[in-house]
């Protein structure tokens, strides 16, 4: 059962606030009639979910803060993933301009790439564990160095 409040254009752009109950109601819509939207929805979803924010555009998607930090996070206790995904052809590209990146983990950190792997520095690479480190490699492992090169 829908019950709503509709603001809409002559040129499809629509404000929708839906009361109503049952799969895809209660729901606040803000849509440009052009497959760009933002959905905030409480009943069930059958694209995103139950009590989710779905932020949709054909094009670009920025979010910017100008002084402040963008934290995504999911709450201790939730099992649910937090995924970036390209389906696209081209890369997923992380920067940080002046400062480190750090990355941690409670438990393991797995990178894996089906092509080439290239790490490189203009610095010095340290790598150390605590218990063993395993390098693996179907075919050869190459080390090269314009100076010494040191294995323990």
């Amino acid at each position: 059962m829908e019950i709503h409040i509709l603001l809409e254009t002559k040129t499809g752009k629509k404000i929708l606030i839906d009361d109503g109950v049952g799969p895809e109601f209660s729901r606040i819509l803000l849509d440009d009639g052009y497959g760009n939207f933002i959905k905030i929805q409480t009943d069930q979803d059958f694209r995103t979910g139950q009590n989710s924010i779905n932020v949709e555009a054909i094009g670009n998607v920025h979010v910017t803060s100008k002084t402040g930090e963008i934290f995504i996070s999911v709450e201790k206790g939730s099992d649910s993933p937090i995924e970036i995904r390209n389906y696209g052809s081209s890369s997923i590209n992380v920067t940080c301009d002046n400062q480190d990146i750090n990355i941690f983990a409670g438990k393991n950190i797995d990178v894996s790439a089906v092509a080439d792997m290239n790490v490189s520095v203009s610095g010095t690479l340290n790598m150390s564990s605590i218990e063993d480190m395993n390098i693996h490699s179907e075919k050869d492992i190459i080390f090269t160095s314009e100076g010494e090169i040191h294995l323990n």
